[in-house]
């Protein structure tokens, strides 16, 4: 009976410390938005349309940043504004890759990882990257991963999905209005 204890013991903490305790985390470098593995439903417009739109959404995160406020919205001091990762890796965003399928795809562990990979603000400290992982204009719902983790060793330590209802004109201000609904709603 003790080892079973012990067993649940550990199982609870190794639970807890997988999904990862950030309170503690007072300061964060905002990466923005990353959407090098989203996937697209829904949408009619032409993929030149669809990757221009997307790679000016970051740029929200700079030239409004009272509306798409991170600090506010997940009670963290941003240090850094570090969007140029996330900008390269939309450059490799493609809109070819519309789903003819109505269907929500989860990105893998994996995945993950490998867009966490490629982060950088050569600060050190720890990072905040919201990575999309489907755009479905059908059901007028988008899913994102919250990310946190560790800039130095590159460990997540918090990964939440979450969604946000669309809506605006035109492709950035559509799939922009998403993330401001999600970020003005998140709850940990």
């Amino acid at each position: 009976m003790k080892k079973f204890i012990l067993f649940l013991i550990v199982c609870f903490s190794l639970n807890t410390f997988a999904q990862g305790d950030i309170t503690s985390v007072k300061n964060v470098n905002f990466y923005g938005v990353d959407f090098s593995c989203a996937n697209l439903f829904g949408l009619s417009e032409s993929p030149d349309a669809i990757k221009s739109g997307i790679e000016k959404i970051n740029q929200l995160f700079i030239t409004e940043k009272k509306k798409y406020d991170i600090s506010k919205y997940f009670k963290k001091d941003v240090i850094f504004y570090c969007l140029e990762s996330t900008d390269k890796n939309n450059e490799n965003f493609s809109a070819n890759k519309l789903s003819s399928r109505n269907e929500y795809i989860e990105l893998d562990d994996s995945e993950i990882q490998k867009i966490i990979n490629t982060l950088s603000c050569d600060s050190g400290g720890y990072g905040l990257v919201l990575i999309a992982e489907n755009l479905n204009k059908s059901d007028k719902k988008a899913t994102y991963l919250v990310v946190f983790f560790d800039e130095n060793t590159k460990e997540i330590i918090y990964s939440k999905r979450a969604s946000g209802k669309p809506g605006g004109f035109g492709i950035r201000n559509y799939w922009a209005g998403s993330i401001y609904n999600l970020i003005k709603n998140w709850k940990y």
